[in-house]
């Protein structure tokens, strides 16, 4: 039985129209701080929209945050009388361009409590039919 090698935490997308060269995307996420105003929020947004490593940035609001929360893991947070989460930016980048974002990123900007890069890559061998 052959075996694939299946990459958990970045998705995989085909650069030109033959596939002859992949790149690994992954998302780094901006986390605010629960006092983060707007126009914080909004200021490193178009900074990141105009990064040159940026495919995508993606705000999710603590609301929706907890909404995803309530759909994928239910009884984390069945017994909360408040929402923790915080707003988050969801930046979609190269996964070789991870390490110079974060470095962009650091210091945190205003309004940021932290930046967590792409996921350390997990690899799980599964079966091929």
């Amino acid at each position: 039985m052959r075996r694939l090698a299946v990459a958990v935490g970045c998705a995989i997308t085909l650069a030109g129209c033959g596939g002859e060269e992949k790149q690994a995307n992954c998302v780094v996420k901006v986390y605010f701080r629960t006092n983060a105003s707007q126009a914080q929020i909004t200021a490193l947004r178009t900074q990141l929209d105009s990064n040159e490593r940026v495919d995508d940035v993606e705000f999710v609001s603590k609301e929706e945050a907890l909404e995803i929360m309530r759909e994928r893991f239910p009884e984390l947070v069945e017994n909360l009388n408040y929402n923790p989460l915080p707003d988050t930016l969801e930046v979609t980048i190269r996964e070789s361009d991870a390490e110079e974002l974060v470095d962009d990123l650091t210091p945190s900007p205003p309004g940021v409590e932290s930046v967590r890069p792409c996921p350390t890559r997990r690899v799980a061998t599964l079966p091929v039919p």
